[in-house]
């Protein structure tokens, strides 16, 4: 069964750090002259989102037991509700190869979360 993200966690990002980033579904050949030979390379690439969430302390550790206990540290798939679509979508972390997530200090009692997801097709 496919993880839900938390009730508990806001449901829509800060619009602040927000992007959609859509995936590159051509192969380019050079040619020795004239433009470059473009063909389709296949429809089913993920879309890249970089979002991110003003979490109290609370929901911080919400997010790291999520990650790291339901998602087994970033490998299991997600639904979530996409911003601006408003459907459901399945997800997956896209970390870094260093880091999944980071949590920056936003005043005295608040976190800003910033991740980057998959929208897997």
């Amino acid at each position: 069964m496919i993880a839900s993200w938390p009730s508990t966690l806001p449901q829509a990002p800060d619009a602040d750090g927000y992007q959609e980033q859509a995936p590159d579904l051509t192969l380019r050949t050079s040619m020795d002259t004239g433009p470059a030979k473009v063909r389709r390379r296949g429809a089913a690439r993920p879309w890249v989102m970089q979002v991110s969430f003003t979490l109290t302390a609370e929901q911080s550790e919400t997010l790291r037991a999520f990650v790291y206990d339901t998602l087994s540290g970033g490998a299991l798939r997600f639904t979530w509700v996409h911003p601006r679509m408003g459907a459901a979508i399945e997800c997956r972390l896209r970390g870094t190869g260093e880091n999944l997530y980071t949590l920056t200090p936003s005043g005295a009692a608040h976190w800003v979360a910033s991740l980057s997801l998959e929208v897997l097709p």
